[in-house]
């Protein structure tokens, strides 16, 4: 399995791990399916399925590929998947991860179920063909529509002081006038209150941030924590239930909730 070539890769992304094989879930009754979502759920309140397109159509690719450049895409039986799980356990408490190119069938297997997608701050802030800012983006908070969940970044990206540090000065400048934030004000803070207290409909909020540099990320491709310094390990258990307008709540919450640890 992998990803076809994009912007982001000429030659695509070779994943190296084997496909389902949907034939054998649709005997079964998607059995195991039914099992690890009924375990999940006795775990945790609200699962994240990333990679929701895979549950559309998935991209295969021959064992013997060096590359992901002559793949296939097939079609994935989600709808009968989902109809067989919500007939087992009812409605289903997911979010969809739907970044990226998400053809119509995905975004409408996606919104028959219910299921909320994703919006990620961090994305909005991009320019135009020309160059100049861009006010439609949809990841801007103030395009958000409803039925998605609200986040900063998500654990692929830099933390979202890191983010910000990152920028051009132009760029900074473009963030700055859209949070309509002073140039030394604190600009996680600015970035949360915007996110949550301007746009969002909702009281909910998954914060996958921690405010530090970008040696701080969580993250790494192939490397499961072994990064240096210290990192937050996320230990939430839902979709935090709790209200966020104030900027000292989230940072107490943070430092309550989440285990600090030192790799």
């Amino acid at each position: 399995s992998g990803v076809p070539p994009d912007n982001f890769s000429a030659t695509g992304q070779l994943w190296g791990n084997p496909v389902y094989d949907w034939k054998k879930h649709e005997e079964s009754g998607f059995e195991w399916w039914l099992q690890r979502i009924k375990r999940l759920l006795h775990m945790t309140d609200i699962l994240r399925i990333d990679h929701f397109r895979g549950l559309d159509a998935y991209y295969e690719i021959a064992a013997s590929a060096k590359t992901a450049e002559h793949g296939k895409w097939k079609k994935s039986p989600g709808k009968k998947l989902f109809e067989t799980i919500k007939k087992e356990l009812g409605e289903l408490p997911i979010i969809a991860e739907d970044l990226g190119l998400m053809t119509d069938s995905v975004k409408k297997l996606r919104d028959s179920n219910g299921f909320p997608g994703m919006k990620i701050a961090m994305f909005g802030f991009s320019r135009d063909k020309n160059g100049n800012y861009n006010p439609s983006d949809d990841f801007l908070p103030m395009n958000y529509t409803r039925d998605f969940v609200a986040y900063t970044g998500t654990h692929d990206n830099d933390t979202t002081r890191g983010w910000f540090d990152s920028l051009s000065e132009d760029d900074k400048h473009m963030v700055r006038e859209y949070l309509a934030c002073e140039p030394y004000s604190d600009r996680v803070a600015d970035i949360l209150h915007t996110v949550v207290n301007k746009y969002f409909e909702s009281d909910k909020i998954v914060n996958y941030f921690v405010e530090q540099s970008q040696k701080s990320n969580r993250n790494l491709p192939a490397i499961d924590f072994m990064i240096e310094g210290f990192i937050h390990l996320l230990t939430f258990k839902v979709v935090l239930k709790m209200d966020l307008s104030d900027y000292e709540e989230i940072q107490d919450y943070v430092n309550n909730e989440f285990t600090t640890v030192c790799l």
